[in-house]
């Protein structure tokens, strides 16, 4: 192909490669001519679309149809329909070509090769012989970009240049012309035989018995051919003399000359010039004495002698020519002796592999031939291997018979047509394209002679061929040669790899797999190549290579760790300022002194840089304070640590024998932990010796060494030192002197710290401005940011102050790439917000709204005084970024901060944060909180509301958190707001045109807008389609290794509900090596080989990890993981999502054991265990399995679920994995092995009241799977299967009564569902007997129950009595839930998921409705003989049905839609039962909460009531105190219902009260009362809600109390919002008392006066909010309101001043309506719904079976409309009455 034709595909090769369709292209361009069927085979072994364009385009460049090429290559496209590209190729414009990158006829090598061979003469010769000829030179500095571009064409064009005469003859016709084509008038030149055979006697000159140790050389009078026969290391040792005596570094210009491999011949070429660049650090008059140096070591030939000592021993060498290198005439190897063992495969790719040959010598030709043939057999094998080679021709191999493998034999060879041979048979047997790479990476044959023969005459040699397959020159290419020897027509092809000793040809399986391997394997060998240095970058390179592994900066995903040994000197200040910019896991310093004058002065003083300073007797003791341990594993920072005396605390310095006796153990205890967490092989130690004394140093030193092999490195300044360490090493036996000379390194301080300034990124110290209450900034020192290490800050000025501003050339950079990070999909940065790169949600205006009103005070009165706006967000969603939006936004008003962590210590972070240089009056910090751990979230926030007691200010601060969901929940409250993936068109339309303005930057050469993955979700409106297609494109380029590394991530990205992020030392195991040494794996430097196209899915971030932060990887959006996921398993051979997880938790990734590994399987048990929320039934729930198990059981595929949890479990331990499994085998109905499971978790865990409730389920679900079987079935249950019945049931209310009891000793997390769950199993019973043919009839069973008459005669008496005992005692805990559940107040941070999913749901008033269905109310007929204490009993039954056991539950009742009828109901029953002789407390409660709920809300006639009911309402409770103060425990609702009654309140008076309590009873009622709250206070959040409030007389029955409901009815809306206490109503309706503020305005004093004007003691009241941020009150007169809480008394509303009436307001907001008269009829007689409830409730006892079934539906849908009419009649009429 034309070059030009060439540079227009080369200017388009990407997007050729993106493009271009094969599908039918391929079968067109073998037709044309342009490639073959071959070269179509070949091309097909590629396993990607894009490395299959990529070969074709390399197959096109040197294809056979030369200069038409690019037009039939056109031509084709257009063919098959892609004229697009073809117009591109076309069209493209060509810049002009850059001189020096041309390869043109005037290379001087070139010119020299064919002068030396060629002359003008009568004769013909191949064109191709010529081109051998060439090339043969062109290899001998072998470059890729001139091999690749030298082709015939400019063979021919030199011939004629230099030989004009010569004629170049084509014979016709022919397409292929080149191949045939001669020079005529050109013929070999003869050889020069006197130059040949001084040439041989030079290179033979010496002796065999008295060769040199170094080399002696050609012994002439002028001692310049010495000087360049010299090889490097003899031009060193020759070279250190002359410099130590000129005062010339040596150490300096050797490691120079060794770098750049300067020998001899170039030594003798050097200039003043090139003196001079290479060696900048000499002065000038040392550079000049280097020049001057070339004459010292070029003596006369009568010098030589003295200058190279001889060695008189006779030669035998057994070691290998040095590799890669030419063979000098010192190179020879002794007949019969023994080279080294051969490796059958390569260990590593630098290290040479050898293979030794010994080929038949049966003629000349035969045997070149031969030679010819294996080499390119073995060399492409080892390129396919990607490993440096050489093999040994005439060196016995295993199978050469009577001579031992690896004996020099030789052969008898010219060896001057050696390579040319090769040469052609390389040309012959590598495909065109690939030639140019096969001469670059096959180096020239070296032949090395083999003395000491018998044969003197018949000199036989050694040919060597090396094989250098270096990253950059084979890239990603697989090696195909030709089969000469194939006997079919035509060659056929085949691809070798080097495989047991010796190159193996691959099978169609094992080529398909190493097509997948390759690219990994050059990725390995570029980790391994030493890259090319530079001479003015060689110092400190080790240091570089140490930390980076092939990147450019310290790589993140290893932990470094710092030795200093005691200074001695002042040099410190100006060197070491780079420890700042290293996030050290601990710097172990060994100078006592550090602290004044040492390193750690440097950095505190000097550099502001802040550390946690620690002794090692500071360390905890083995199996002491875990905490301890655990917290470094979570820490960002780490420690630096004073190992032999600290100054401060006077610790003595210790020499080492005591050192060892009294500190060594814990040291060892520190690195033995350490060696335990950090993952294999990612340990860095960095020793720097500053001085002498070391001693102490240095057996810390072989600690270290012991336990991290490699992992370590020593620096002193000076070599002296460096050697003294190394002896000392070495005398330890911890290394071998070959390792403690690599790595115990001279280097100057100096070239320390400018290596480490190239690879450490800077970290500038960001001044962190925040706003104080006055509205100016303070600034927040660098000690404080380090003490608030969990809290990010959001400064006012961030992004804003020029430290922080990158410079103004680099400001468009920067913007570019924070732009691409975040549309990439990385979280959200200032700096995104700083350039106006984000967009704003349709929602953000009214979260900004409702956080500043938060801010402001507008808190609910239940979350004290923290305030809460939660954003619900779908994954993907965007709920993060705008969370920080809003923080953005408020900067400069608010202290702003986000939560990195929830530790112990971020509660008082928050306090320190919030009144930083603010104390009289802080503003309330805005805190982010971002998808936390809701028990963690829990835990902080009590800690909060308990340091919020301290506030001065109304709001102690405002979370505004964050909390992802699959399922959003519905019907919010106002401060909880839901971002979907839905746009509006407001914001698609943003999308719309930012994609615009980034698709021009693109053509301007800005970011690809493809790799934007996030951003490319949103603008496509979260399509699927889209997220589909963007999957693919990626996932079918990416290799083979890396899709395995995808799979795992996306595997746990899309069951991981917390998208966690996984470290990178995790998949060391998958994407690594194993040591065959020592079995642990080996990370490589992986992570930086990684391919453009896996980087685009993933996103790189750090988080905290041992004392510094550690890479970690995840999908760049939750949305794609799923369909990562299913693409990749589907490319896999369709594998299953169980085989997956199979393969995936069997996997070698869990074989490691340290912090990381730990990250790894506590997200492992995550997928396990957490459930996503689901809606049913219009409520929130969890789902019963988790998304994995959930999917695994969807697909059927329940082996694989079951395998999968089983194989965690055995890796865990975790008590709440064997619980998931049971759950599993549970909804399988495998109850043996659901039981197995459920008690192993019990047994590991026994305190935990929930392992021990699925314990129960899992007897409970057995019974419900009966049941509802027979019932389907129709069957009845036999007497013969009751007992097992029975059994099911003891064991299920067994296992809910040991949850009870656990339950109620937990102090947080309380378990309501042993209560729950006892109930259930008792209803399911009821059920189940049902099934009994006796039974079937509810009424029947329900007088069973009941009755304590009837025999049972099918059963034993003591199992029915176990039944009526479960029946009753269901009861029992449905009001035990009502006292204890129902009465805390709702909140969902504080309060456990199951408290709150109880309370939420219906599931109490469905409890109470299904067992009061047993209860007949015709039994009450049937038993008139019943005695009066039966007759109770019988009342309190039927209640059973209508419900209300405790006050609050009482009060919710008149929210039912027939309430006040369940109210009267209830009030009559129990008055009958409290006028009786036998009545009991819980008859006295349930009344007079009946009272006071009808009271309360209800105001019909019927109420209206004298004094006389007011004084026995009265005499109620006090019977109620009475009965129940004698028991130990007062009962607390008892004592509340006291004082809320015998209250003395002012609207009292004058009403003739009799019974009225005196004050002493009422202040021990209130002590018993706070008592009791005080006991349950450390279990339940107080409850700060009023039920009640004193009022003035409101004219009516109790008419000191008003509920609370009518102050919230009385009251506008815009009242409400405000304050509720100060509208109109409230201000002339509440009774407003004084008192004096006391205890910091906690507590308000109140002096009771009963209602004949005594005057009691004083007692204390609680405020509802306490008054801390008014200090000026404290212990002044104030006037607060008083309510009555379920815990007691609080005081509301505290101020100094009373309120007044606002004027321009009515008292009541709503309009008053006008009475009319009516004819109430039904209405005023309560007792007409009684019989219509009655009869409806018989006839939905009958089902359709009953023979009257149509007539008992019509009356039933007419008793609904009947009561439905009552109804609302009766709400008309209440309404008109209000």
């Amino acid at each position: 192909m034309k070059e030009d034709d060439w540079r227009k595909i080369e200017n388009n090769y990407k997007y050729l490669v993106d493009n271009v369709n094969l599908h039918e292209l391929q079968d067109a361009m073998i037709s044309s001519g342009i490639i073959d069927v071959e070269d179509g085979q070949r091309i097909r072994q590629e396993v990607t679309d894009k490395d299959k364009v990529r070969k074709l385009l390399d197959v096109v460049r040197c294809s056979r149809t030369g200069s038409e090429t690019f037009v039939l290559f056109c031509k084709n496209l257009d063919e098959t329909g892609q004229h697009h590209i073809s117009n591109t190729l076309r069209n493209a414009k060509l810049e002009p070509v850059d001189k020096d990158s041309q390869v043109d006829c005037d290379n001087a090598a070139v010119r020299s090769a064919v002068v030396a061979h060629f002359e003008i003469a009568e004769g013909t010769i191949p064109v191709s012989e010529v081109h051998s000829v060439i090339l043969q030179e062109l290899r001998k500095k072998p470059e890729k970009a001139v091999l690749s571009r030298w082709n015939e064409d400019l063979t021919t064009e030199t011939i004629k240049k230099i030989f004009s005469s010569v004629v170049v003859q084509y014979p016709s016709p022919s397409k292929d012309r080149r191949s045939k084509s001669t020079f005529n008038g050109l013929w070999w030149k003869e050889a020069d035989e006197n130059k040949e055979e001084t040439d041989e006697k030079a290179e033979t000159a010496v002796d065999d018995s008295q060769l040199s140790a170094v080399r002696t050389p050609n012994l002439e009078d002028d001692g310049v051919p010495f000087l360049k026969s010299l090889r490097t290391d003899e031009l060193c040792e020759l070279l250190g003399p002359v410099l130590e005596g000129k005062d010339i570094d040596r150490s300096y210009v050797l490691e120079i000359i060794e770098e750049q491999k300067i020998d001899g011949e170039v030594y003798h070429h050097l200039g003043q010039e090139q003196i001079d660049r290479l060696f900048p650090k000499l002065k000038f008059g040392e550079r000049v004495n280097m020049f001057l140096s070339k004459t010292k070591i070029c003596p006369s030939a009568k010098d030589i002698k003295s200058v190279v000592p001889i060695n008189k021993q006779t030669f035998s060498s057994t070691s290998f020519r040095k590799f890669d290198t030419s063979s000098k005439p010192s190179d020879k190897y002794k007949f019969g002796s023994l080279m080294p063992e051969t490796e059958t495969r390569p260990h590593d790719f630098i290290r040479p592999l050898h293979r030794y040959c010994l080929p038949v010598e049966s003629n000349e030709d035969e045997l070149l031939n031969t030679i010819a043939i294996e080499t390119v057999k073995f060399a492409s094998a080892c390129m396919n291997e990607r490993s440096n080679a050489t093999i040994h021709f005439g060196i016995a191999d295993e199978q050469t018979r009577d001579h031992r493998n690896g004996e020099v034999l030789g052969l008898h060879i010219p060896r001057e047509k050696i390579d040319g041979v090769i040469t052609e048979t390389i040309r012959h047997m590598f495909y065109t394209e690939q030639l140019s790479t096969a001469l670059c990476s096959i180096r020239p044959p070296q032949v090395v002679e083999v003395t000491g023969t018998t044969d003197e005459s018949n000199v036989r040699f050694v040919v060597e061929i090396d094989v250098v397959p270096s990253s950059g020159v084979v890239s990603d290419d697989a090696f195909f040669i030709k089969d000469l020897s194939s006997s079919t027509s035509g060659s056929k092809f085949q691809i070798l790899r080097y495989k047991n000793g010796k190159a193996e040809e691959l099978n169609a399986v094992e080529t398909q797999k190493y097509m997948k391997e390759k690219t990994d394997l050059t990725a390995r060998r570029k980790s391994q190549e030493v890259p090319q240095r530079i001479v003015h970058e060689r110092p400190g390179q080790e240091l570089v290579d140490f930390f980076c592994q092939g990147s450019k900066v310290l790589e993140e995903s290893l932990f470094p760790f710092l030795f200093l040994s005691p200074s001695d000197g002042d040099f410190l200040s100006n060197h070491f300022k780079f420890l700042k910019n290293v996030s050290w896991r601990v710097i172990f310093d060994f100078d006592p002194n550090s602290c004044s004058s040492g390193l750690y002065n440097l950095m505190e003083n000097r550099e502001n840089k802040v550390f946690k300073v620690m002794t090692l007797g500071q360390f905890p003791g083995e199996n002491e304070d875990q905490e301890f341990f655990d917290d470094i594993k979570i820490a960002s920072t780490g420690p630096w640590v004073f190992c032999n005396g600290y100054q401060p605390t006077d610790e003595k310095e210790l020499d080492a024998l005591k050192w060892n006796r009294q500190r060594n153990s814990c040291f060892r205890r520190i690195l033995n932990f350490y060696e335990k967490e950090i993952p294999s092989d990612r340990a860095r130690f960095l020793f720097f010796v500053l001085s002498h004394n070391f001693e102490v140093f240095i057996e810390a030193a072989t600690e270290v060494l012991r336990l991290f092999e490699n992992q370590w490195l020593v620096i002193a300044e000076t070599e002296s030192l460096v050697e003294t360490v190394r002896v000392k090493l070495f005398s330890r036996n911890v290394a071998d002197m070959d390792t403690l000379k690599c790595k115990c390194i001279t280097l100057p301080w100096l070239h320390v710290t400018e290596a480490m300034d190239k690879i450490a990124v800077q970290k500038n110290v960001n001044q962190v401005q925040i706003p104080v209450s006055s509205g100016t900034f303070v600034t927040v020192p660098e000690t404080v940011k380090l003490d608030l290490s969990d809290l990010d800050i959001l400064g006012a000025t961030e992004c804003e102050s020029d430290h922080s501003l990158p410079p103004q050339s680099q400001m468009h950079n920067h913007r570019r790439t924070m732009e691409m990070k975040f549309y990439r999909g990385e979280e959200v940065s200032w700096w995104n917000f700083m350039y106006d790169q984000v967009l704003q949600r349709s929602e953000h205006n009214r979260i900004k709204t409702l956080v500043q009103e938060t801010l402001d005070g507008d808190i609910d009165s239940e979350d004290a005084n923290i305030g809460q706006v939660t954003i619900f967000h779908h994954p993907g969603a965007g709920g993060t970024t705008t969370a920080k939006n809003i923080l953005w936004d408020l900067r400069e008003m608010y202290r702003c901060c986000k939560i990195n962590r929830i530790t112990k210590n971020t509660c008082q972070q928050i306090r320190i944060f919030r009144s930083f240089k603010d104390e009289d009056n802080p503003k309330p910090p805005l805190i982010l909180i971002d998808n936390e751990d809701l028990e963690k979230l829990s835990s902080l926030y009590k800690s909060l509301r308990e340091e919020s007691l301290e506030s001065r200010h109304p709001v102690f601060c405002v979370l505004l958190m964050c909390s992802r969901r699959a399922v959003l929940p519905f019907d919010l409250p106002r401060k909880r707001i839901m971002l979907k993936h839905e746009l509006t068109p407001q914001e698609l339309y943003w999308f719309k045109e930012k994609d615009k303005q980034m698709q021009t930057n693109y053509q301007r050469k800005g970011i690809d807008p493809k790799v934007l993955i996030s951003f490319n979700i949103m603008k496509n409106n979260f399509s699927h389609d889209s997220i589909e297609r963007t999957v693919s494109e990626f996932v079918n380029s990416i290799p083979e290794k890396e899709l395995e590394l995808l799979k795992t991530i996306a595997l746990i990205n899309t069951f991981d509900l917390k998208f966690s992020q996984i470290p990178v030392p995790c998949f060391d195991p998958l994407m690594g090596h194993r040591d065959p040494r020592t079995g642990r794996f080996r990370a490589d430097g992986w992570n930086q080989r990684l391919g453009q196209s896996i980087r685009v899915l993933l996103n790189e971030t750090p988080r905290a990890s041992l004392g510094g932060m550690v890479t970690a990887l995840r999908i760049v959006n939750p949305l794609l993981s799923a369909e990562i996921l299913q693409v990749i398993c589907k490319k896999q051979e369709n594998e299953t999502l169980g085989e997956a997880a199979k393969s995936f938790i069997h996997s070698v990734i869990f074989e490691p054991r340290n912090e990381s590994s730990q990250v790894l399987q506590q997200i492992i048990k995550n997928i396990v265990k957490n459930r996503e929320w689901k809606i049913q039934d219009g409520t929130a729930k969890k789902k019963y399995l988790s998304p994995l198990l959930s999917k695994l059981v969807e697909l059927g595929d329940v082996d694989s679920a079951e395998i999968f949890v089983t194989a965690v479990f055995e890796m865990t331990k975790d008590p709440m994995i064997a619980q998931q499994l049971a759950r599993l085998y549970m909804s399988l109905e495998m109850w043996e092995k659901a039981i197995e499971y459920a008690d192993k978790a019990t047994k590991i865990s026994p305190h935990n009241s929930f392992l021990w409730h699925t314990h129960g389920e899992i007897y409970k679900t057995q019974l419900l799977k009966i049941y509802q079987r027979c019932e389907k079935s129709g069957e009845t249950l036999p007497n013969d299967k009751a007992m097992p019945v029975f059994h099911l049931v003891s064991k299920s209310i067994e296992m809910f009564q040991v949850v009870q009891k656990l339950s109620l000793q937990q102090e947080y997390n309380v378990n309501p569902f042993g209560h729950s769950g006892q109930i259930e199993v008792t209803l399911i019973l009821l059920d189940i007997l049902r099934l009994i043919p006796k039974f079937q009839s509810i009424q029947v069973l329900g007088r069973c129950l009941m009755s304590t008459e009837e025999s049972i005669e099918f059963y034993q008496p003591d199992i029915w009595k176990r039944i009526q005992g479960f029946y009753g005692s269901a009861y029992a805990i449905l009001e035990f839930l009502e006292m204890n559940l129902y009465q805390k107040v709702n909140n969902t941070i504080t309060e456990s998921k199951s408290v709150l999913a109880l309370k939420n749901s219906d599931k109490l008033i469905k409890f109470k409705a299904e067992l009061g269905a047993y209860f007949d109310d015709s039994f009450i007929e049937d038993t008139k003989q019943l005695t009066q204490e039966q007759k109770c009993e019988v009342r309190r039954q039927k209640l059973k049905k209508i419900g209300g056991t405790s006050l609050l539950s009482i009060l919710k009742m008149q929210d039912d839609e027939d309430g006040e009828d369940k109210l009267r109901t209830q009030y009559h029953l129990m008055k009958e039962n409290v006028e009786s002789d036998h009545r009991n407390p819980s008859d006295l409660r349930r009344l007079i909460s009946c009272t006071l709920a009808l009271q309360g809300f209800f105001l019909t006639s019927w109420m209206q009531m004298d004094v006389s009911d007011v004084d026995l309402v009265l005499q109620w409770s006090r019977h109620l105190y009475n009965s129940s103060s004698k028991e130990k425990v007062a009962d607390k609702e008892a004592c509340l219902l006291y004082v809320i009654l015998h209250w003395p309140a002012p609207a009292k008076q004058g009403l003739g009260i009799k019974h009225e309590s005196s004050l002493p009873i009422l202040i021990q009622a209130l002590e018993q009362l706070k008592k009791s709250v005080d006991k349950s206070s450390s279990r339940h959040k107080l409850s700060t809600r009023a039920l009640f409030y004193l009022a003035k007389d409101m004219g009516k029955y109790l008419n000191w109390l008003i509920y609370f409901k009518k102050l919230v009815n009385m009251s506008s809306k815009q009242e409400q919002k405000k304050n509720p206490y100060r509208s109109n109503f409230a201000v002339s309706k509440l009774q407003r008392l004084d008192g004096t503020l006391i205890n910091n305005g906690r507590e308000v004093t109140f002096y009771f006066t009963s209602l004949h004007d005594n005057k009691g003691p004083p007692i204390q009241i609680r405020l509802c909010k306490p008054l801390t941020y008014r200090p000026a009150l404290n212990n002044k007169k104030v006037y607060f309101l008083l309510g009555f809480t379920l815990d007691g008394p609080l005081a509301y509303d505290v101020d100094d001043k009373l309120p007044e009436v606002n004027p321009q307001e009515p008292v009541s907001q709503r309009p008053k309506k006008t009475r009319q008269k009516r004819n109430f009829g039904p209405i005023q007689n309560y007792d007409i719904l009684i019989p219509l409830r009655h009869e409806l409730q018989q006839l939905a006892c009958q089902g359709p079976h009953h023979p009257n079934y149509q007539q008992i539906e019509e009356r039933k849908r007419f008793l609904i409309d009947e009561i439905t009419r009552i109804h609302q009649e009766r709400q008309a009429f209440f309404e008109e009455n209000m």
